[in-house]
């Protein structure tokens, strides 16, 4: 989603008011946009939420006050919200084990093909499972430095012009 022009002056002005240029944080999340595409699409998955939620993190002012004017950033996927929860996003990227534990029926049927029909059962054991790490979500530093420099320069460029 764009920034309106207002959203982005307040930005920018706020920013300004703590001596930060706001334009390191454009430049920074520009240069970090072809690693969130590549990152992307190194998720295989049948429903694609995953992948859709990857997404360049923005530094915020007080995040970069606390680090002592150290402006950065980085990718994120995954979401906490109630109505499309994407909570697995962790445990792909970094691997881990799932306990066995039990999975009920809520709002929808738990049912398999038996030999006589259709078993519908009100819950199923899981025993567990052991997932490697698929490291998605990668940052390649030493692309960053060019389309860091380059992003400043066009920055640099305007102001002179």
């Amino acid at each position: 989603m764009a920034e309106t022009p207002a959203s982005l002056a307040r930005k920018i002005e706020k920013w300004a008011g703590a001596g930060f240029d706001y334009t390191t944080v454009i430049v920074l999340k520009a240069a970090l946009e072809p690693d969130r595409r590549e990152s992307a699409g190194r998720i295989h998955s049948r429903s694609g939420n995953l992948a859709k939620s990857v997404r360049v993190i923005e530094p915020t002012l007080p995040g970069v006050v606390r680090r002592g004017g150290v402006i950065s950033s980085g990718l994120s996927a995954g979401s906490r919200s109630k109505s499309n929860p994407i909570n697995y996003a962790g445990i792909i990227q970094n691997g881990g084990r799932v306990k066995p534990h039990a999975i009920r029926a809520t709002g929808h049927r738990l049912a398999f093909p038996g030999i006589k029909g259709e078993v519908v059962i009100p819950e199923v054991n899981h025993p567990g499972a052991t997932i490697r790490a698929q490291n998605y979500l990668q940052v390649k530093e030493p692309r960053l430095g060019p389309a860091l420099d380059a992003g400043y320069q066009d920055s640099i460029n305007r102001e002179i012009a």
